[in-house]
């Protein structure tokens, strides 16, 4: 059986236990050893007890316990920090604003591939209507209400009982007359001819996107409206 012990330049040396007296050692050291290596090697306390054998069993266990309670304390004091640092984190994040988004399409499945587009972002409410007139009404309607105020529309431009090309000029002619407030509105349409596009925009329309129009291209010119 090995045991450890120091020689006179402070080397640990590995010696055969012989003999009662020596077994007393090997006990001894075996129970520092083992003491030693259960503690961190960045607590300092470990090399005490491996170059130093003038602690007794009850030194020893003392000196261990007493480190023990020290960083104890460490870690409830710092996980208390922690969790404050959390809770006033918590307590001042800023919720993000909520934006809506009108999309009028009477082809629904269509509509609801936009909508999709903007699943990834819960502060994005959309709406969905299916004509021009339901279009405007929608508009009127959400100052009665006043929960709701369109960012954006995007509006196909081939629409029944009211077109999108008229929906957009009677909207555009209610925010110059301060009637509504300002909504930015994009042609989401399957009619890209010149002159439809020359059309679009004297009709108020503000930015034009062709069918199929792909998430980028929606997410780009929504990012834009919001933030410019």
């Amino acid at each position: 059986m090995c045991i450890r012990d120091r020689d006179s330049s402070g080397e640990i040396q590995r010696k055969t236990a012989v003999g009662g007296g020596q077994n007393r050692n090997m006990l001894k050291f075996s129970f520092v050893d083992n003491l030693a290596m259960a503690i961190p090697p960045d607590t300092g306390l470990r090399k005490d007890l491996m170059f130093d054998s003038n602690y007794d069993r009850g030194q020893l266990q003392s000196k261990y316990m007493e480190r023990r309670a020290d960083r104890s304390a460490m870690g409830s004091d710092s996980m208390m920090l922690l969790n404050s640092q959390n809770n006033q984190t918590k307590g001042t994040r800023k919720p993000l604003d909520q934006i809506f988004v009108l999309v009028v399409d009477d082809k629904s499945f269509q509509a609801k591939v936009v909508k999709s587009f903007f699943e990834d972002r819960p502060n994005v409410m959309v709406s969905i209507v299916s004509n021009g007139r339901e279009a405007i009404e929608a508009v009127d309607n959400q100052g009665i209400a006043g929960k709701v105020q369109f960012s954006m529309i995007f509006m196909e431009l081939d629409l029944p009982i009211i077109d999108g090309f008229t929906a957009a000029k009677i909207l555009k002619e209610k925010m110059n007359k301060s009637e509504i407030p300002n909504i930015s509105i994009i042609a989401l349409t399957a009619l890209n001819s010149k002159e439809d596009i020359d059309k679009c925009y004297s009709c108020g329309f503000d930015y034009f996107l062709s069918k199929p129009a792909t998430q980028k291209m929606i997410i780009e010119t929504y990012d834009k409206i919001v933030n410019q």
